[in-house]
């Protein structure tokens, strides 16, 4: 009988971490290992094993993973929140990590997560991003350099606004407020930085930061976009990125890189034929994944998500 591949899911309890859950629970060949800062979780019964551990954050959450990872025999370790790519991204060299899982080493994962070293980068490699505006040039949006979910932009009206917002945020970027409609990227890179495929789609409708009404789209420009981070960047693992359009609607504006699955929209692009949590597990074992584009028969596919409940 074929063993089972044993995969680690972390920050098991948030809306990724249930999405992948529900969908790797579903095909036999994985067993799957879940952890969470909180002692429940609502897929508790789908999981093999469940574990409390300490926040990402905590000094002790990498000695309870590796307690776990030895334990269960982990296979693949998929990292699921940015705080707990954070935390892994400090551990590439482990002996116990590196094989299984892909996680980009911490300086590079640094300068995408920090808003300010991020628009400096992709800046440098001709990728266009929010322009950098003055303090007392109204309307702004206000983004804290280090954030995730939507967590910490705020819009900027006025100088009460600024005054009020600047106490609360320690780091900071000013920006422009770019209008229309917002996309995400869902990418997927192989371990020698080539991007195995990718699906651009319309953000409808969000919640918590998180798309709850999605749709797949074309995307203009987006294969110069992928071609650079391909060209310029030491990218591997799933990388979304958000992007609205310019005034002319040509030139697409990115706005946040994420080294992470998408916390909203994955599903649409699962469902679309780009399984990116099954192709990500045999990324990580060396297995071979063939390049991906979206068809025209799912090209304006969308996406509505729900709340569900569980009795146990």
């Amino acid at each position: 009988m074929k063993k089972a591949i044993t995969v680690l899911l972390t920050s098991v309890g948030g809306i990724t971490g249930t999405y992948l859950t529900k969908h790797f629970s579903g095909n036999a060949d994985y067993r799957l290992i879940g952890v969470d800062m909180q002692p429940d979780v609502s897929l508790r019964g789908y999981l093999s094993n469940f574990f409390q551990v300490p926040a990402s954050g905590d000094h002790n959450f990498m000695d309870a993973v590796k307690e776990i990872v030895r334990k269960e025999e982990v296979d693949v370790i998929i990292p699921v929140s940015s705080y707990d790519v954070d935390a892994f991204s400090k551990n590439t060299t482990d002996i116990l990590f590196k094989n299984r899982m892909m996680v980009m080493p911490y300086e590079q994962h640094r300068n995408l997560h920090d808003k300010k070293k991020c628009y400096e980068a992709l800046e440098r490699v001709g990728v266009a991003v929010p322009k950098t505006v003055p303090k007392d040039c109204y309307p702004y949006v206000m983004k804290k350099r280090i954030g995730s979910g939507g967590k910490g932009v705020v819009v900027i009206e006025n100088k009460e606004d600024f005054q009020y917002w600047s106490l609360k945020m320690e780091d900071y970027i000013c920006v422009e407020r770019l209008k229309g409609d917002e996309y995400t990227v869902d990418c997927l890179f192989d371990r020698k930085g080539i991007c195995v495929g990718y699906n651009t789609r319309k953000r409808m409708k969000t919640a918590g930061g998180g798309v709850v009404i999605s749709q797949n789209c074309k995307g203009k420009g987006i294969d110069r976009i992928i071609s650079t981070f391909e060209r310029e960047f030491s990218l591997c693992g799933p990388i979304n990125f958000q992007f609205k359009y310019d005034e002319n609607g040509d030139i697409p504006i990115v706005f946040d890189v994420n080294t992470r699955l998408a916390s909203g929209g994955l599903p649409l692009t699962v469902a679309s034929g780009f399984d990116i949590p099954d192709c990500l597990v045999r990324l990580v074992l060396n297995q071979e994944v063939a390049p991906w584009t979206c068809s025209d028969a799912f090209k304006e596919l969308t996406m509505y998500r729900y709340y569900e409940e569980v009795f146990r």
